[in-house]
């Protein structure tokens, strides 16, 4: 993201504003203070004629915070395999296990989360919210997550208080402002449907969005 280095280094932002890509939401949103994450959207793709040669199959089947890998015999050699129904492409299994790409351009999307805050400093922590998803994946320099990540900073920048983090700015505006603002489109992925969304939304009879 070095299109940002130059905010970065001028610290003009409201606070402090911490990215991360290929984690998943919730070990971001809950324990790291990352204000945004871009995730991949797909499962790695398995070469299995490295893996035998390449991974320590244990430590990669440990690394999985889902428990989604197990070890396999492909085709007669020692590999992993991926239940792609429990998997949530957090990407934790590549750095150990190099042949399990998730970085696969033909095959996977990327999508953007906002708002995670583990601090209780001010206001409570927070997950993050699904702002943007179905975005090419165009490496090296990944332009369309480059557009929408400095569209978010340039609204965040000319509307949040002096030291407001980026989780409370949205908090205080509100989800369906936050969409108006940053002109990002809001469909019915971007609803809270898990058991605990009535704390997060607008308990009314009036849909806003």
């Amino acid at each position: 993201m070095d299109e940002l280095h130059d905010e970065f280094i001028t610290e003009n932002m409201p606070n402090r504003v911490h990215m991360s890509t290929s984690c998943c939401q919730i070990n971001c949103g809950g324990q790291a203070d990352i204000a945004i994450n871009i995730q991949h959207t797909k499962p790695p793709k398995i070469n299995h004629d490295l893996v035998a040669n390449v991974c320590e199959r244990p430590t990669v089947v440990a690394r999985c915070p889902v428990a989604a890998i197990r070890p396999a015999l492909i085709n007669g050699k020692p590999s992993l395999e991926v239940d792609e129904k429990k998997c949530i492409c957090c990407g934790a299994c590549f750095p150990p296990c190099p042949p399990m790409q998730i970085n696969d351009p033909e095959n996977s999307k990327l999508a953007i989360w906002v708002g995670g805050k583990n601090s209780n400093a001010r206001s409570k922590p927070t997950f993050h919210k699904l702002v943007a998803a179905g975005i090419p994946n165009n490496p090296p320099r990944w332009p369309e997550v480059a557009t929408i990540i400095k569209k978010i900073l340039h609204v965040y920048k000319e509307d949040a208080r002096d030291w407001e983090r980026l989780s409370d700015w949205v908090d205080r505006i509100g989800w369906p402002r936050f969409f108006e603002l940053t002109e990002l489109p809001f469909t019915k992925y971007h609803i809270d449907n898990w058991h605990g969304a009535r704390r997060s939304l607008n308990a009314s009879t009036h849909i806003r969005f």
